[in-house]
């Protein structure tokens, strides 16, 4: 009996190589790198148009990790982050270090090449919306900073810490710290100058509802700053050494005509945290609001007003009952 033969098989043909897209790397890649500040500045790059079918709702709630009332009323400011500050600590840097001038156009989706011309993926409807976006543009150009200037940070999706997941980290490696947190939001339920609307109302406490999300991450990781990104604007963060103390830089536009933009915001905040002053110890969650309030032209604690006010009913009864005994 003749053995059995093993039937041939085909190999399949290679996916034919995009000439046009070799072309354009190659091309890129012979050109002359450029100084990372002019890397930085020459990100541009716009989110897509909000969906007309959103409609504006609460952000995420979690009361047994955070609330808004966990942070204190008004956010304190944080007028240190910024180009100016940049320039000064990183100038060097800035100025020395070169980036090789490939492509930087955003990565595209994967339906992008489909004939499907409903404008459906064109359009924004959620945070993971922004998250794909994002990462397809702002991280890849970030991270191609960051290696060029030696740091061992990363922008990388957040892992879960006791119980939460950032949506963005910042990660110092080999150790695998993670040093920055970012948490991603959409403008129809967060923007930045709801910082100025009145104590209680809807987008105060939208605002610092995000806030103390980003906080809580922020805490549990030991970490000083960390940021909230929108489809609108990039705002960077940095943690107080108490409960409920944050402090806010003013945000940048994804739009800004300026040299400080997205891109140049999230690598400033990520080359302040390759170095040794990320850490900052965590801080414990005191029970009740600790928002605080305007009263008599001063702030104070909620909880402390809360527990003084408490105190004082109990002294009053006691007086009470000590005249009927002796009445």
């Amino acid at each position: 009996m003749s053995p059995r033969r093993t039937p041939h098989v085909e190999t399949p043909p290679k996916t034919p190589l995009n000439r046009t897209l070799k072309r354009t790397i190659d091309k890129g890649a012979a050109s002359s790198p450029i100084a990372l500040k002019t890397f930085l500045t020459d990100f541009a790059a716009t989110p897509p148009p909000v969906a007309s079918t959103v409609r504006p709702c609460k952000n995420t709630r979690n009361k047994a990790e955070y609330s808004h009332t966990d942070i204190a009323y008004p956010v304190r400011a944080w007028p240190e982050f910024s180009l100016a500050s940049c320039i000064a600590k990183f100038g060097t840097e800035l100025q020395e270090t070169r980036v090789s001038q490939l492509p930087v156009d955003i990565t595209p989706h994967k339906q992008d090449d489909d004939d499907d011309d409903s404008g459906d993926d064109d359009e924004l409807t959620s945070e993971l919306c922004v998250g794909a976006f994002t990462a397809r543009s702002l991280t890849v150009h970030v991270n191609r900073a960051l290696r060029a200037c030696g740091y061992r940070m990363r922008d990388r999706t957040g892992p879960e810490v006791e119980g939460l997941k950032a949506d963005r980290v910042g990660m110092k490696f080999p150790a695998r710290e993670i040093r920055v947190v970012g948490d991603i939001k959409v403008s129809w339920k967060w923007r930045s100058e709801w910082r100025n609307a009145p104590p209680g109302t809807t987008r105060d406490i939208e605002y610092r509802q995000v806030l103390s999300q980003v906080h809580a991450y922020m805490n549990k990781t030991a970490c000083r700053w960390g940021y909230v990104l929108t489809d609108h604007e990039f705002l960077a963060v940095e943690r107080g050494d108490k409960w409920g103390d944050i402090r806010v830089a003013d945000a940048v536009a994804w739009d800004s005509d300026g040299p400080w933009n997205v891109a140049f915001a999230a690598w400033f905040l990520h080359a302040l945290a390759a170095g040794a002053e990320w850490h900052l110890a965590r801080t414990t969650k005191r029970s009740g609001a600790v928002a605080r309030c305007l009263v008599a032209g001063s702030n104070i604690d909620g909880a402390a007003a809360a527990g003084a006010g408490a105190v004082g009913v109990l002294r009053r009864s006691a007086r009470i009952a000590a005249q009927r005994r002796t009445g």
